[in-house]
């Protein structure tokens, strides 16, 4: 097994390091460039496979970020930038660009060889591995620098598994759109819509099947959790996180209002750029996102 042989936890963790400023913003409000989330082409990933990582950026497109990408176990905490921990193998692949493909090269006897040594291992303070039943854990570490100056450090680890264990392979629960006040918003372009200080009905439509029915470690059948996140670069939403599981109302999971004032709409309306962010997360490592960008009409 090489050392470029791994792969990936399911959690997102972003880390921004800039000049001090104490007017702290909400989170779900998009006020600087960002990374949102990274997204993963398979949610979990098995021997001979290739994942691609793509990360969601509020930016100005006409403003170069720059993406650095290192594979790695495990990371240390932040104090030291959630650098690559040189006790579980450092830095595994590195690249640089807007995306990051990583081949998953290990075999089957390898993940039970590797499984087994990490047992062995004494695991630093702080890190918690996973049971050897979900696999064995590659993270993914993010460096982006905006041209602003500020950068931003974002985690995301997913697991590479048995390949007996593919017939319970997670699909990503997909977003398929976006609507205002019954206006659907256009995927990867501008929309423009009549803008006003009241209440802005939001709809999302995701896929039939986001939402889907796994077998837990007992056997037993259960339904994934969605999460439902919200970011704005203007006004105030009245939910930006939601939840959805078996016995709770999707229609209200799907639905949101948007409230702007009069300063939103001027600012709008004299070319500030306005959008909105839309991630999707199940309980199970699969993450989706979209973004919009909305102008007056």
């Amino acid at each position: 097994m090489t050392k470029n042989s791994f792969i990936l936890l399911a959690i997102f963790v972003t880390f921004a390091f800039s000049a001090c400023d104490s007017d702290f913003s909400s989170f779900e409000e998009i006020d600087a460039p960002r990374v949102i989330a990274i997204t993963a082409d398979l949610p979990d990933t098995f021997p001979g496979e290739t994942v691609t990582f793509t990360p969601i950026v509020v930016a100005d497109p006409e403003n170069l970020t720059t993406h650095s990408w290192e594979a790695c176990i495990s990371t240390s905490g932040p104090n030291s930038y959630f650098e690559c921990d040189p006790s579980f193998g450092g830095v595994l692949l590195q690249e640089d660009g807007p995306t990051f493909s990583v081949p998953i090269m290990i075999t089957n006897d390898d993940l039970n060889d590797y499984c087994a040594m990490l047992a062995q291992e004494d695991v630093p303070f702080g890190v918690t591995l996973p049971s050897c039943e979900d696999g064995i854990p590659l993270t993914i570490r993010l460096h982006s620098s905006f041209p602003e100056g500020n950068d931003q450090i974002s985690i995301r680890t997913i697991y590479v598994r048995h390949s007996d264990q593919i017939n319970d392979r997670n699909e990503i629960p997909e977003l398929l759109g976006l609507s205002i006040d019954e206006i659907p918003l256009e995927i990867g372009g501008q929309t423009s819509i009549p803008l006003s200080t009241e209440e802005l009905p939001l709809q999302v439509v995701v896929a039939p099947d986001a939402m889907e029915v796994f077998f837990s470690e007992n056997d037993s059948q259960e339904n994934e959790t969605l999460e439902l996140s919200w970011f704005t670069s203007h006004g105030e939403l009245e939910d930006p996180t939601s939840f959805f599981t078996e016995g709770l109302s999707e229609e209200e999971f799907l639905k949101n209002t948007l409230t702007l004032s009069d300063a939103d709409i001027s600012a709008i309306s004299s070319g500030e750029r306005f959008d909105i962010v839309l991630v999707l997360r199940d309980d199970r490592n699969g993450v989706s996102g979209l973004e919009f960008e909305i102008s007056s009409q």
